[in-house]
């Protein structure tokens, strides 16, 4: 396999996302810290995956489905960043004149707060009664979105004021969201990915650049320590926290007693590269599928999930007879052979689903796309934030971040993104009005209440 190195590849990778945020560290370049976090989500599913194959104490049977799959999103990822680059080049141009008489606002300081606990509560309260029914149990979804930017909002507010132990409160407490995903859904990609967001929002604005460097490199760390000491009980948790009759405080114990005997990953650990290899190599699924339709035991698809991906964006509530679209696990299944348990979901991820389309020069192609599309919100988010109108910062925030999810299909993120663009729209012109006013009075009888026992 000498002629197959990955080192070259995974070098490829690093120097890629090195250009993009030094473009992005260009005090003119607006950013919300999508692209960014677009780019950490995937490596999640692939970088990871594939540096642990390139490892010389670890040799695999199917190193060459790695090799493949990885070598395509490499490729990919180049297309991705030089359409998120060119956009970004001339939205700076577009921005400043399309926008050039809106002035600065005085940013609602109460506004991330109410973001805050709206998305608590349709995400704690509304969305487990309502998740069952078509296009509604979606929406209810977005109330996860919602908490993930009203913290995004607050870091950023308490960056303004320079209180930087506010700032710190806040991310300390974006770090509890895999907590929550496990607990509640007996997942933790979910909460991996809202404080991938975050952070990334936050490296948006916070300078010096050094120290959000440094911040990632432990969080990557300790990110993986934490995964390796999750999937070593994920089976138990998932038995606890999938049983209805549980109490809560059964599942957070569970989980509790997991991290008791928490463990630091450790690159020499076959059984920590093990469990790496199973869930967040999305690189031998790729391979599988370029082996499948190369040896002609499957036709691409020539753009049936695109229009899938297009039908997924009108609400099943207006059209109840829509086709089901096919995504996750029989999409996978067909275009690599493999069989999944009906239990089991399984990601297509974009660079597998942009293959079956329209193979290598549909991966450019849709990544090329993708890039300027998801550097298109992110352009509009960090412009409203830097303008100071968080109302229309987190619009563009919260539909961005369905476009986030990396290893899902292109039908689950548009259907996520239109619902989350609706759910916006709702809650700045319907619900804030009603909303706000009583959580400022809440807020200020507190405030009155400490003032009295300070006296």
């Amino acid at each position: 396999m000498s002629e197959l190195n990955l080192t070259p590849w995974l070098i490829t990778w690093v120097a890629t996302m090195v250009a993009v945020l030094l473009i992005l560290s260009l005090r003119r370049v607006h950013t919300g810290g999508l692209i960014v976090a677009y780019f950490l989500t995937t490596a999640v599913n692939y970088f990871f995956g594939a540096a642990i194959h390139a490892l010389p104490w670890l040799d695999r049977l199917d190193y060459i489905y790695v090799y493949r799959g990885f070598v395509l999103t490499t490729w990919g990822m180049i297309a991705f960043s030089t359409g998120c680059l060119i956009f970004l080049l001339v939205s700076r141009i577009w921005l400043e004149r399309r926008f050039r008489s809106v002035p600065k606002y005085t940013p609602e300081e109460k506004l991330p707060l109410t973001y805050f606990f709206i998305g608590v509560i349709i995400y704690f309260v509304i969305y487990p009664l309502i998740q069952s029914i078509p296009s509604v149990g979606l929406l209810g979804h977005s109330g996860w979105f919602l908490m993930i930017a009203g913290i995004c909002l607050a870091a950023a507010d308490a960056w303004r004021q320079r209180q930087s132990g506010k700032l710190i409160r806040w991310i300390i407490l974006a770090l509890f969201f895999p907590f929550i995903t496990v607990v509640s859904q007996g997942f933790m990609s979910f909460g991996m990915v809202a404080v991938i967001t975050v952070l990334a929002f936050v490296s948006s604005f916070y300078r010096p650049k050094w120290k959000i460097l440094v911040a990632g490199v432990i969080f990557m760390y300790l990110g993986l320590s934490l995964y390796v000491t999750y999937f070593r009980d994920r089976t138990e948790i998932r038995e606890t926290v999938w049983q209805e009759e549980a109490p809560m405080i059964e599942k957070v114990n569970k989980f509790a007693n997991t991290l008791k005997n928490y463990e630091l990953f450790d690159i020499y650990n076959v059984r920590h590269l093990d469990f790496i290899d199973m869930r967040l190599n999305q690189n031998i699924l790729v391979g599988k599928s370029v082996e499948f339709i190369d040896s002609g035991q499957e036709r691409f698809a020539y753009g049936q999930t695109y229009l899938d991906a297009l039908l997924a964006l009108v609400p099943r509530f207006f059209w109840p007879d829509k086709p089901m679209s096919t995504g996750g696990s029989e999409l996978v299944s067909r275009y690599t052979g493999e069989a999944f348990s009906e239990l089991t979901t399984v990601g297509i991820g974009q660079t597998m689903e942009f293959y079956i389309n329209f193979g290598f020069w549909g991966v450019i192609a849709g990544y090329f796309i993708l890039g300027v599309v998801i550097a298109f919100f992110d352009s509009m988010t960090g412009f409203w934030l830097q303008k100071g109108e968080y109302k229309r910062c987190v619009f563009w925030l919260l539909s961005g971040m369905a476009l986030l999810q990396a290893a899902d299909s292109l039908v689950e993120m548009a259907g996520t993104m239109a619902a989350s663009i609706f759910f916006m729209v709702m809650i700045n012109q319907f619900v804030l009005s009603r909303v706000s006013p009583r959580l400022v009075s809440i807020r200020a009888l507190i405030d009155r209440t400490r003032r009295r026992k300070a006296l």
